[in-house]
């Protein structure tokens, strides 16, 4: 059994939006706590809005502090408290192939985030842990899950991001990837090989590859389309589903996650 550090933690509170370093997280089975627990949905079909629409989704930031959930875009900003809902207007949204029942955070942040985005759409929370269930593996496991696309948690190796820029002819940041785990590897995707890990707290299995969109072409600061770094991927991370790059992770035992953490690698 070997051992690596988890050198960051990413919690990404609103889907789509930018994400929070953090020194520390629950990880729970539908993800670290917090994690894309908020959603933006197209008004009309009710459809979750991502940054492959909307590359603009980008350049709004998010805080948690002292229980408040914090966007900001520009100078302007809006909070709420993380446990705010509204019980009259429960919805059912779309993520994917998945309907999730959850309820509007509130019309004020709906309108709020519609003018910003210049799009009608509204902000939902997933306010029930079983409104969404992953059946993943050969033994047809399952898992709660958040308004993630796949699984709950992704993790990625720092050798993979360095191989990375060796080949690529722009610098590019593991932000495009949006990690939640980062850990400090010493050879080029051997992330892929890992099948279970632990800490003192923690226990996850790894289930596949992530297979990645055009989002990781969107730079995170500008929230412009590059062509980087799908151009050289293709040449060397293409598999038969698309180009794969970190791995999509499930939690087995619920626990806390720190920065520095020893994890240690089946």
């Amino acid at each position: 059994m070997n051992n690596y550090t988890i050198e960051k933690l990413y919690v990404y509170p609103v889907k789509g939006l930018k994400g929070i370093e953090v020194e520390e997280a629950l990880f729970e089975k539908e993800g670290l706590q917090y994690d894309r627990r908020w959603m933006i949905v197209d008004v009309e079909d009710q459809k979750f809005i991502s940054q492959r629409s909307h590359p603009q989704l980008a350049l709004f930031k998010t805080k948690i502090e002292n229980g408040k959930l914090y966007i900001h875009y520009g100078e302007d900003y809006v909070s709420f408290d993380v446990s705010l809902y509204n019980p009259d207007l429960r919805l059912d949204v779309t993520v994917w192939n998945d309907t999730v029942n959850c309820h509007e955070v509130d019309t004020s942040i709906s309108y709020w985030l519609s003018n910003k985005l210049d799009w009608p759409c509204k902000l939902v929370s997933l306010t029930d842990r079983n409104a969404r269930i992953k059946i993943y593996g050969k033994e047809k496991n399952s898992t709660t899950m958040s308004f993630a696309d796949g699984y709950p948690a992704l993790i990625l190796g720092t050798a993979s991001m360095d191989f990375l820029n060796e080949k690529s002819s722009t610098p590019i940041h593991y932000n495009r990837f949006r990690p939640n785990i980062l850990v400090k590897t010493f050879i080029p995707h051997e992330e892929d090989t890992w099948s279970k890990c632990e800490t003192s707290d923690v226990s996850m299995q790894l289930i596949k590859p992530c297979v990645r969109c055009q989002v990781i072409n969107i730079d995170q600061d500008l929230a412009e389309k590059m062509l980087e770094p799908t151009k050289t991927l293709a040449v060397y991370r293409m598999s038969e589903n698309g180009i794969i790059f970190g791995m999509n992770t499930v939690c087995l035992k619920e626990g806390v996650l720190r920065k520095g953490d020893i994890l240690k690698i089946e």
